[in-house]
């Protein structure tokens, strides 16, 4: 089946070729020249065998770009998160990136939650695919009641996350609780060989650098968690 598709795309490209303007400034060239037709034809069958290789490499090259195309199908998109601090006043907000060319789709946002706080990510709108990535829109909770906080902003999660002293007090080495974002997505594959993963990674406030610190991510199978 493979050897009849190369063939088959091979005979394409190689007609289209044929079908240039090409054997036209051969002929019109010939005339002008005043060549005979020995040299006429033996320059067609030179031209139509250079054309006949010139197809083939693009016979070859676009099998080659489909097999590309459907082995990414199969990867695990490079799926990367972190927190960036945007606006004024200034919040955390969740990014999603990929290192990857594969895109990852399907994406689903466990809620995080730190005692009475919850907070919830509204999952994108499409695929995310390159380092441009996109910001992910959350709101937060607070005993089951939407906050004031209308867009969510992460630093919420942590009581009091600007307050030196409180961590002194606690002696947490100025560092919070250690909470957990998990992130759910697939692969372009098609729907009954769709294979999915979660991205774990930890983070927590860090009262020094007055930010979010976020620990090693780890990326686990779906299929290994059922």
């Amino acid at each position: 089946m493979g050897i009849e598709k190369y063939i088959g795309a091979l005979l394409k490209h190689w007609w289209i070729l044929l079908s240039s303007a090409i054997f036209t400034v051969i002929g019109l060239y010939s005339l002008w020249q005043g060549k005979t037709n020995h040299w006429t034809i033996m320059a067609s069958i030179t031209t139509a065998l250079i054309l006949f290789f010139v197809a083939s490499f693009q016979a070859w090259n676009e099998e080659h770009k489909k097999l590309e195309a459907e082995l990414a199908k199969h990867e695990r998109p490079d799926l990367m998160a972190s927190f960036l601090c945007l606006g004024n006043p200034p919040q955390f907000s969740l990014r999603l990136q990929t290192a990857s060319s594969t895109p990852a789709v399907g994406i689903q946002i466990d809620d995080v939650v730190n005692e009475e706080k919850t907070l919830h990510f509204y999952p994108p709108s499409g695929p995310i695919v390159g380092l441009a990535g996109g910001i992910i829109e959350s709101r937060m909770f607070e005993d089951g009641r939407p906050s004031v906080y209308s867009h969510g902003d992460v630093a919420e999660l942590f009581e009091a996350p600007r307050d030196k002293m409180l961590a002194y007090l606690r002696n947490s080495n100025m560092k919070s609780d250690v909470l957990t974002l998990r992130v759910r997505f697939s692969n372009l594959d098609s729907a009954a060989n769709r294979r999915g993963w979660i991205l774990s990674v930890p983070f927590w406030w860090d009262y020094d650098q007055q930010a979010i610190g976020t620990g090693t991510p780890s990326v686990e199978s779906l299929q290994d968690t059922l």
